[in-house]
């Protein structure tokens, strides 16, 4: 092969790689990142700083105090029994902007919160910065900055965010309080390019200010050291704490070292320490930091290591990376050894290419590849320095695949014409997943023994008319999303929805010996999460909403089921219509969660259910045995409900055996303890029926059932 064609490989790759490096492209910048994310996620975590608390205001703190935001005088009552434990210093990650309002206690209610701020020594509080609004120069706020500030150059100021003069508009505490207090930082994040939070800056300036982050104001107080920063028109020269240097960026950013995922840190609910339940020792000469970690008030950011990461974590994971001295960093002369290793790289790759045969070549490329890899690695898990991988990795991958598709195209055009001939009727992809998974495409399935679940809302045509079709559609979402969540916690396949219904599957694809258990499980942990929406909605107005579910176990044929044009992966078979009569039989007992008897059986002991009929259903010969499902494994439950759970079968056998005056009886008993279980009334009404007219001798226990 003539060696300057085997370099235009290496030139394309190379002038396309230096470009999207230099140019920051938007795509390589996102691909780079997620790249030291994965290296990151990957190694050994280090403990984190036992030092550092989080008390966290979460769903049940919420759920037992009230919603939020919570009055001046609960907040006043956390800052108190806060001060009683004796933390280091307490940073608050809320911010308290607006005065309350007469109803909440008003003028007096503040002055409560300010005096218990002065009884709680070392107290920082958060404040926002809103870069999108420009302050009014009349309304502008006096920041704490650093301790110590120098500035050389005209020009300066200029790499720190936002890098424009005008004053950002401030989202800060009420003068009260923060008279009260000892120190303020921001707490704002600056996500990357792709959304995500790997870095926090450490200076943001406001004006000709360069204010302080809530991290190190709350270090500054916990540890009486001061700030140092120092500005010129190069960029950020350094960041100190005392003696402490922080390894930040021109623009004066921290790469953040994250112990782990969420609750790494020791997360202590706010309404433990209301209520006094927190050991001493757990804050006592401790670092606090108190933040909102609740769901629905979405303080939750991005981050390589969850979707969903409380922001008041990230700052507790700023200070754990200063305490420790353990810090992400790039070196300054990383961007240009970048460059180089990406030319260097690909012309290597290409002389190898040039005097090798392809075989060889890869392994060569391999062991380069993972030997620059290795090297990388052990930087960044022995000394945090986070060294460029994905460049001169492509420039290695790119270049002898660039390369070794030209010797394929030279060498090889008959083999390439071939391929083209096929390229006509496959496409490419297309081709190698038939011959990886040739029985991907086969249209039919597999009988598999597995468990379906039916679900669907008790008069939900009333609630359609009666709703408004927005918050019809809410509430749609909402509910449908909350029982999905239950079926994917109990290992089920969600395999469609049918309007306000859904059916899920438990055994397939993916076998498992205990799916009518987990079938169960999941429509009692339906039933309670129902509820608890229900307890939310309740103060929007919407209507109570009320759950049918059906169960049933047996062989049912699984596989991708339709045409060649549109395949559906789902389960069919006489068992899966049964569950669906199953659903429905609800509303004639008045129950929840119906089972067929299979399903009983196969969940084992553990399931507390109550016999409720002998059906045969529309379509099916054979009758089957139902029972209504009250709970799984809750011993407490089930001395509760076990006794009346006896009582309906031995009413109901005396019905069996044409007692009907002795079993109306027993019904009855069973209604005045408890006055809304449907199928002792359904039986009680037989009973009054079959005593005004008794039934011939042809009578049969089985209840036949005609509708679907």
């Amino acid at each position: 092969m003539d060696r300057w064609r085997a370099l235009l490989p290496a030139l394309v790759v190379a002038s396309g790689l230096l470009g999207a490096h230099v140019s920051g492209c938007r795509v390589y910048r996102s691909l780079e990142l997620r790249a030291d994310d994965f290296r990151l996620t990957w190694r050994p975590q280090r403990a984190a700083d036992a030092r550092v608390v989080i008390v966290a205001i979460d769903d049940t703190s919420i759920e037992r105090e009230g919603r939020w935001p919570w009055s001046r005088a609960r907040m006043a009552e956390l800052v108190r029994k806060l001060a009683a434990y004796q933390p280091r210093a307490v940073g608050f990650d809320v911010v308290q902007s607006e005065a309350s309002p007469p109803e909440a206690g008003g003028n007096a209610a503040d002055e409560a919160l300010a005096w218990a701020l002065r009884e709680l020594p070392r107290t920082v509080l958060g404040y926002f910065l809103d870069f999108a609004r420009e302050s009014p120069p009349e309304e502008r706020v006096r920041l704490r900055t650093y301790d110590r500030v120098r500035v050389r150059g005209s020009d300066a100021l200029e790499w720190l965010p936002p890098r424009v003069a005008r004053l950002p508009r401030v989202t800060s505490n009420l003068p009260l309080f923060q008279a009260a207090a000892a120190d303020a930082g921001y707490f704002n994040f600056v996500p990357d390019v792709d959304g995500t939070i790997r870095r926090v800056p450490l200076a943001l300036r406001y004006g000709d200010e360069i204010a302080v982050p809530l991290a190190l104001a709350t270090l500054r107080q916990a540890l009486g050291q001061p700030l140092s920063i120092e500005v010129s028109s190069e960029g950020v020269r350094f960041v100190r704490l005392g003696d402490r240097a922080l390894p930040v960026d021109r623009s004066g950013f921290l790469r953040i070292d994250f112990r782990g995922p969420p609750r790494t840190f020791v997360h202590i609910p706010a309404t433990d320490v209301l209520q006094g339940r927190v050991p001493p020792e757990q804050l006592r000469d401790k670092i606090v930091l108190v933040g909102v970690t609740a769901t629905a008030v979405y303080d939750l950011r991005v981050t390589p290591f969850s979707p969903v990461f409380p922001g008041v974590e990230i700052h507790a994971t700023v200070i754990d990376n200063v305490l420790q001295g353990r810090f992400l960093w790039s070196p300054a002369w990383g961007e240009a050894f970048a460059v180089l290793a990406i030319v260097g790289f690909t012309l290597l790759v290409a002389l190898v290419l040039a005097r090798m045969t392809a075989a060889r070549a890869a392994l060569v490329c391999l062991a380069v590849a993972v030997a620059y890899v290795a090297i990388a690695e052990t930087l960044l898990r022995q000394h945090g320095c986070v060294f460029p991988v994905l460049g001169p990795s492509l420039a290695i991958g790119l270049t002898f695949a660039t390369g070794t598709l030209q010797r394929y195209v030279w060498e090889e055009r008959e083999r390439r014409r071939l391929r083209k001939a096929l390229e006509l009727y496959l496409s490419p992809a297309a081709a190698a997943y038939v011959a990886e998974h040739p029985q991907a495409l086969h249209l039919g399935g597999e009988k598999r023994e597995c468990t379906v679940l039916f679900s669907d809302l008790r008069g939900f045509t009333a609630i359609s008319e009666a709703l408004p079709a927005e918050q019809l559609v809410e509430l749609l979402n909402v509910y449908l999303g909350a029982m999905t969540e239950v079926v994917f916690e109990h290992d089920g396949m969600l395999d469609k929805y049918m309007g306000d219904g859904l059916m899920a599957l438990w055994g397939a694809p993916l076998p498992s010996v205990h799916h009518a258990r987990q079938a169960c499980a999941a429509a009692l942990t339906m039933r309670e999460r129902l509820a608890q929406l229900c307890e939310r909605w309740r103060d929007r107005g919407w209507p109570q909403l009320a759950l049918g579910v059906g169960i049933n176990t047996g062989p049912m044929v699984f596989g991708n089921l339709g045409s060649a044009e549109h395949l559906s992966l789902t389960v069919v078979g006489d068992n899966v219509n049964l569950a669906s009569r199953l659903e429905g039989l609800n509303k004639r007992y008045g129950t929840t969660i119906l089972a067929s008897e299979e399903t009983v059986r196969q969940a084992g002991n553990q399931l507390l259910v109550r016999e409720i009929d002998w059906v045969r259903v529309k379509g099916r010969q054979q009758p089957v045995r139902v029972f209504e499902v009250l709970g799984v494994g809750d011993f407490a439950q089930r001395r509760a409900l076990e006794g009346m759970a006896h009582r309906f079968e031995s009413a109901l056998a005396c019905y069996r055996e044409r007692h009907w005056g002795e079993a109306l009886e027993s019904f009855r008993e069973i209604l005045r303890d408890y006055p809304a279980d449907g199928p002792a009334a359904v039986f009680a009404q037989r009973c009054e029926q079959y005593l005004r007219r008794a039934p011939g001798p042809e009578w049969s226990p089985i209840t036949h059932v005609e509708e679907k």
